[in-house]
């Protein structure tokens, strides 16, 4: 018992060393390297002003198609924008264990398909190992993975890999995994809400930030999003409150 309690102090030593590395402590005058998530809105709930470069982010839903990888396909947009000038090659990575990825799906939002790298491993431990190598890799700026429940050493594995590389690690887990450790640096819950029956508004989401690192978390935002067009707005908090109908579209 002693062995093992001294074990697991070591354990939550390098874990709080490690978030302390990864939380980028920044000198003074000097500003935050961040990436933005697309949405300026967004970006004021983060005490950051955006995603630490290196960072660990974790989209989680009820269900899949609940609208999360469009709304975070705004931050690969902004991620690989900002990297154009710099020494990444600003590659996008998709780790598709299932093979759901459709790539023309995403051809409206202005990324161009040379930047994308598709890879649909057979396993899932080919996929875990997919996932390290593409965040250790520095002209990797984003890179994608959808995961079941996950043991907390495999996080905490691919926390350090995306430090290493400088790019953004975005995993996709049911918000079941709220209940279950994480390494992450931000945590976002999706949730649909009613909307009214108006083809061009969309589906409505609630976005709510679970968890990050330098913040008490719980604020929200509402968004509408168009899956036909891409198109992504945050909902103005004076907006009509009217219930309003969910668009049947996954």
């Amino acid at each position: 018992m002693i062995a093992i309690t001294r074990r697991a102090d070591l354990l939550q030593s390098l874990k709080r060393q490690l978030r302390q590395i990864s939380g980028g402590e920044i000198a003074p005058g000097e500003a935050p390297e961040v990436n933005s998530t697309g949405f300026l809105a967004v970006d004021k709930l983060l005490p950051q002003g955006g995603i630490p470069k290196g960072g660990m982010i974790e989209w989680l839903t009820a269900s899949a198609g609940a609208g999360a990888a469009t709304l975070a396909l705004a931050g690969v947009r902004a991620a690989l924008n900002s990297t154009s000038a710099l020494s990444h090659s600003g590659h996008w990575v998709v780790i598709d264990p299932h093979g759901d990825f459709f790539p023309p799906a995403v051809r409206g939002w202005g990324i161009p398909e040379g930047r994308l790298l598709l890879i649909r491993p057979a396993t899932s431990r080919d996929a875990a190992w997919a996932f390290e190598q593409a965040l250790r890799c520095p002209g990797v700026a984003v890179t994608w993975n959808w995961v079941g429940p996950t043991q907390e050493r495999v996080l905490q594995r691919w926390k350090v890999a995306a430090e290493v590389g400088r790019g953004q690690g975005v995993l996709f887990r049911s918000e079941q995994a709220l209940k279950q450790a994480s390494w992450a640096d931000v945590r976002w819950l999706v949730q649909p809400i009613a909307g009214r029956p108006d083809v061009e508004a969309g589906r409505r989401l609630r976005l709510e930030l679970a968890y990050c690192r330098g913040a008490l978390g719980g604020e929200r935002v509402e968004v509408e999003c168009n899956d036909e067009t891409g198109l992504v707005r945050v909902v103005p908090e004076l907006a009509d409150p009217a219930p309003r109908r969910l668009a049947t579209r996954a």
